[in-house]
């Protein structure tokens, strides 16, 4: 299954936009995408050539940076794209996430940072809040059935293991019996 995405585009004037939006859950890991379009210079020079950022924290303060990795196909033959799959790091807190892109050149340094757009990690119902009551009667039930069969198979087990150590006795002692015989009266 493709990750569904959310597309975040960077424009000219270094404008962050979401032209479509995904819903995101706490606690997911790689559901879901974001794909970034930029222009595909900057400054008469291929994006590719610079090193390309991707900024996040949350309402908790967390947060880090990815470092983009581009796509060798123009989206729409217009915009650069990279791909960032939202991990359980970035889903890990409920509300918003707020994030911009920085551009950079290792002989300049900072060249350009985006204005700020969020994401909205939603809370997800717990689904054993809305489980109607039959439902843990019957896996309930369940479980005494399969603890029955489990303590039967039990059982079983043993008494054929008893099964077996009587037939092991019983075996040892023809055989005593027959190497007495032969001690006894010879082989014939």
């Amino acid at each position: 299954m493709i990750p569904i995405q959310t597309i975040l585009k960077l424009t000219e004037n270094k404008h962050l936009t979401k032209t479509t939006e995904s819903n995101i859950y706490e606690g997911e890991n790689l559901a879901d995408s974001l794909l970034f379009l930029f222009p595909p210079e900057y400054n008469s020079h291929p994006i590719q050539e610079y090193s390309v950022s991707l900024h996040w924290y949350n309402e908790n303060s967390e947060g880090n940076v990815h470092l983009f990795e581009f796509e060798e196909a123009l989206y729409g033959e217009e915009y650069a794209q990279s791909i960032v799959n939202i991990t359980d790091t970035i889903t890990s807190t409920i509300g918003k996430i707020t994030l911009w892109i920085e551009l950079s050149d290792a002989d300049t340094g900072l060249l350009l940072k985006s204005d700020e757009t969020t994401l909205l990690i939603q809370a997800h119902s717990d689904s054993a809040e809305h489980m109607p009551e039959a439902v843990p009667q019957i896996f309930n039930e369940y479980k005494v059935q399969m603890e029955q069969l489990i303590n039967t198979a039990t059982i079983i087990q043993d008494k054929i293991a008893e099964t077996e150590a009587r037939i092991d006795e019983k075996i040892a002692l023809v055989m005593s019996m027959m190497e007495e015989w032969e001690e006894k009266y010879g082989t014939h």
